[in-house]
């Protein structure tokens, strides 16, 4: 007598038509949203700049006209962006049926590294900007005495000793931004270009200890009425005790 076929292996040989015809309708679907004229980019909105203008980031992003939103290579986009080293991260978001948002974070200039003859501009992330045209005014304050090695364009400073100079300027406020002219690292102390002072004045610093101390003291200092006008050197290698001298003790 021949055995009876098992139905349930019979079944299991069959095609499964359920999962054949999900198959085509993903791939039907995604046909349709890729060749569709209603998901054309029609509309990109940038976000987070200041310094740099929408069209820059628009070009640097080469957005071909009528791209389908479906078919825009974000990783593309944002490396073709984050060539303009003013620009420190992007993110990219798709806003159905055809908006593209980028938002951008700006990478700011934080001071100039003095550098075989010349001043480098420097993001607040440590990554050489670009050489300062010697045309143009300084602005930002001047790191110098930093023993370096090999430095090149588009990438971090990595010398541990430099970054003793972005800790201070991280700790500093808008107006110590704007007056300090100098940050000598050979000899761990600052220059500051006062209001209505005809001379600089010197800021021992003494070690990149307890920086933020040091920092918040030199805001204090700077803060105090009787002191205005007449500083002529702050020391303050011993956080605990910061010293002044004036114009006023100077005469005794």
């Amino acid at each position: 007598m021949e055995p009876l076929s098992n139905p349930d292996k019979t079944s299991n040989n069959l095609p499964r038509f359920d999962l054949i015809f999900g198959a085509v309708l993903v791939v039907l679907t995604s046909l349709i949203l890729l060749n569709s004229r209603f998901f054309v980019v029609n509309k990109v909105e940038i976000q987070g700049n200041q310094a740099v203008s929408p069209e820059d980031i628009i070009l640097k992003a080469r957005l071909n006209s009528d791209r389908n939103i479906f078919q825009i290579d974000s990783e593309q986009i944002k490396k073709s962006i984050l060539h303009d080293l003013r620009i420190a991260s992007v993110k990219i978001k798709r806003q159905l049926p055809g908006k593209l948002i980028i938002i951008v974070r700006e990478r700011a200039p934080i001071c100039l590294l003095s550098y075989l003859n010349n001043l480098l501009i420097i993001g607040d992330d440590g990554l050489v900007m670009g050489i300062h045209d010697e045309t143009e005014p300084v602005e930002l304050p001047v790191v110098t005495g930093v023993r370096l090695g090999n430095v090149k364009y588009g990438e971090k400073v990595e010398s541990a000793e430099f970054q003793a100079a972005l800790e201070i300027l991280r700790y500093a406020d808008d107006y110590l931004h704007q007056i300090i002219s100098e940050i000598d690292l050979d000899r761990f102390r600052l220059y500051l270009d006062l209001p209505d002072y005809r001379h600089s004045v010197k800021v021992e610093l003494g070690a990149a200890e307890r920086l933020e101390e040091k920092i918040t003291n030199l805001r204090a200092i700077l803060l105090s009425p009787e002191l205005n006008g007449v500083l002529e050197q702050i020391d303050l290698r011993a956080p605990d005790l910061p010293t002044v001298t004036t114009s006023r003790s100077l005469k005794k």
